[in-house]
């Protein structure tokens, strides 16, 4: 598991020992749903997770789900956390969405695909990219103005990580993790949009304990 030392080493070693003694076949989720479609459908109960039974609560109030490493503590800097995320992100959509417009056919749509880029950020694959969702043929300028834009929105939502929020306190490392995400959303913002939105987000991140 990734939580553990080596753990990458140890899942490497497993899968070249299942590949080479042919006792077993390697797949993936996509691989095995095309060869067995689903028979049953079902319904997934709204605002619910496998490890808060709060619903959702784990990521957004001092709902008691906690590591139990610090007995006492207090999570009540979730709320302020997730308060000031959220403004962060409101406020930046309509600034996204404005701007991108100007160059892209469908902004969201380009944002949701813009994996094909994270996991290939080849020259030809950014041309072909920026060709599929541009309005009119972007400069240079223009051209690293909508990828700005998309890291802007990667960046948004890399914020949200789900084990920012699942131990003892702020400080570590994976809210700072988070956090980071949100510093460098701000800095893009600045140089997109000339706004300095760090004073207000700093000020939801006062109220956290």
């Amino acid at each position: 598991g990734h939580h553990h030392r080596f753990g990458d080493m140890a899942l490497a070693s497993c899968l070249e020992t299942i590949k080479k003694s042919g006792k077993a076949q390697l797949t993936n989720y996509a691989s095995f749903l095309s060869r067995n479609p689903p028979r049953w459908e079902v319904e997934i109960i709204e605002n619910s997770s496998w490890s808060c039974p709060h619903g959702v609560e784990r990521w957004r109030s001092n709902c008691g789900c906690n590591t139990g490493q610090h007995p006492g503590w207090s999570q009540a800097w979730r709320a302020p956390l997730r308060q000031g995320l959220d403004w962060l992100h409101d406020k930046v959509a309509p600034l996204y969405e404005e701007l991108a417009s100007k160059f892209l056919n469908d902004p969201w749509r380009a944002r949701d695909e813009y994996i094909d880029l994270i996991l290939d950020r080849s020259p030809q694959n950014v041309s072909n990219f920026l060709e599929r969702f541009q309005f009119h043929p972007l400069s240079k300028g223009e051209r690293i103005t909508v990828l700005k834009l998309l890291e802007l929105q990667r960046h948004l939502l890399l914020m949200y990580t789900s084990c920012g929020w699942f131990f003892d306190d702020i400080s570590g490392v994976e809210t700072v993790q988070i956090l980071r995400y949100a510093g460098r959303a701000i800095q893009l913002v600045e140089e997109l949009f000339g706004a300095n939105l760090e004073e207000e987000f700093l000020g939801f991140l006062k109220e956290a304990p």
